[in-house]
């Protein structure tokens, strides 16, 4: 990541921190066995009503692009994932996204990882996530999932662990609640 020329804006994270932009995010693919960039994505992100956006997408590739190859390799989600959720992460642990190497692959799940690993969710976080899933009702996904910066299928597997482990009840399929 880096900064990019421009009118500076800064992003105010609930917690306190602050991140300066416009921000480029830099990805590329280097060919096995060599140090030759096999493909090249620069995106630039800005502000829009306080929320980071993608605002420029730039794709480069020597030998031409592959539209199926850049469908199976490339989410188009994942410069903003970087920026909305792994980002945050590494403000709040003191770590300068601006010299951090990056995870490659597995996006969205490696932003939300190093935010929230499979350890993080304790069975206090949980009935935190019930209580809250109760509280709200429908739409409850996209309320949690913008408050923890994570994605609202995220929020969703939440609520289904926490139902696992009997902190909801169950439900049955298409329907909100616990069933009594």
């Amino acid at each position: 990541m880096r900064r990019l020329d421009g009118p500076e804006q800064i992003w105010f994270l609930p917690d306190g921190e602050k991140l300066s932009f416009p921000v480029a995010l830099d990805i590329q693919s280097v060919a096995p066995g060599s140090r030759e960039v096999d493909w090249r994505i620069d995106a630039h992100m800005t502000l829009q009503n306080r929320v980071p956006i993608m605002a420029a997408l730039h794709i480069t590739n020597p030998s031409g692009i592959d539209p199926a190859h850049m469908k199976a390799f490339f989410r188009w989600e994942t410069p903003l994932d970087v920026v909305r959720i792994l980002v945050p992460d590494l403000l709040r642990r003191g770590v300068d996204p601006f010299d951090y190497n990056y995870p490659t692959r597995g996006f969205p799940d490696a932003a939300i990882q190093s935010r929230h690993p499979l350890s993080a969710l304790t069975d206090d976080f949980l009935r935190e996530i019930a209580d809250q899933y109760r509280a709200i009702g429908r739409g409850y996904s996209a309320k949690i999932a913008a408050e923890f910066g994570v994605s609202k299928r995220t929020a969703v597997s939440w609520v289904e662990k926490a139902r696992k482990k009997g902190i909801l009840g169950k439900t049955r399929p298409g329907k909100y609640g616990e069933d009594v």
